[in-house]
């Protein structure tokens, strides 16, 4: 009777054959597009043709195999049970995460895709990998004990801590405007300014700004403010959404109305009372 892993072993071969062909199909399918001639259409749709069948033909052997694995079977393989069960942790190539906020959208997009969204994996196990590619930004997990129980309290922690877009935005748009100048005669200079731009605009462009040309006004006005008004501004801010010009200017207004009324308010107090006796005679 075969055993349990070659029937696994047989069952990943057959897989892996049936994605094959459904590759080769494609192949065949886009090559008949991009062919202009009939003979070449006929040559190349021959080619293929050929490897196709011969892919299928493969991946029945194994199916009928496998039916064979199932049939002669005397009685069926009891499945171990989930306590006895160690589910190593696989190898998993993530980029280490420092913390920099221009690196996030990468990391936890792949950190989705090959952990996160992974239901193979147990629930500690991801956070060990969560914990193991944070790098310097660890200390926002560092709180949580490494369980099961804490992997999604560590995992939203994270997210909060660096899902920012408008952090984000800021970043690649001080990127634009902080940019060393560059010189038509310097190559490095060139590449420079290239790399730095293009990365900067593509990288705001994807972000969910609904009017980018106020949003940049916006940034271009507040760097005209120092930094404690600028802390005012955002402090009185309702969410992380992206704030407008017009909430700028408002805010400006407010405060302006606040100092002239003040400054109203001191001159008046500043301002010499007359005296309330009656003068005497000799005054």
């Amino acid at each position: 009777m075969p055993s349990i892993d070659k029937f696994k072993a047989s069952n990943a071969e057959s897989m892996v054959k049936r994605e094959n062909a459904f590759a080769a199909a494609s192949t065949l399918l886009n090559l008949a597009k991009g062919l202009t001639t009939d003979v070449q259409v006929a040559n190349m749709c021959l080619t293929e043709l050929t490897r196709v069948e011969k892919l299928f033909r493969e991946a029945d052997d194994l199916i009928v195999r496998l039916n064979s694995y199932r049939i002669t079977a005397s009685s069926p393989v009891a499945a171990p049970s989930s306590s006895s069960v160690e589910l190593p942790i696989p190898r998993v190539e993530l980029p280490c995460f420092s913390g920099k906020i221009e690196v996030w959208p990468g990391f936890i997009a792949l950190f989705d895709a090959l952990v996160h969204q992974n239901t193979s994996l147990a629930p500690v196990q991801k956070f060990h990998l969560l914990s193991s590619a944070a790098g310097a930004a660890a200390s926002v997990i560092s709180g949580f004990e490494m369980n099961s129980a804490n992997y999604p309290l560590a995992y939203q922690a994270l997210h909060s801590r660096y899902q920012n877009p408008r952090r984000l935005a800021d970043f690649n748009v001080n990127q634009n405007l902080e940019s060393r100048p560059a010189s038509l005669s310097s190559l490095p200079q060139l590449k420079r300014f290239m790399t730095t731009h293009q990365n900067a605009i593509i990288a705001i462009k994807a972000l969910p700004i609904s009017d980018l040309a106020d949003y940049l006004l916006l940034s271009m006005s507040l760097r005209n403010l120092d930094e404690a008004s600028r802390q005012l501004f955002e402090g009185q801010l309702s969410s992380d959404d992206f704030p407008t010009l017009v909430q700028l200017i408002e805010f400006i207004n407010r405060h302006l109305r606040v100092l002239e009324s003040s400054t109203l308010t001191s001159a008046r107090s500043s301002a010499p009372r007359r005296s309330s006796r009656p003068q005497s005679p000799a005054a």
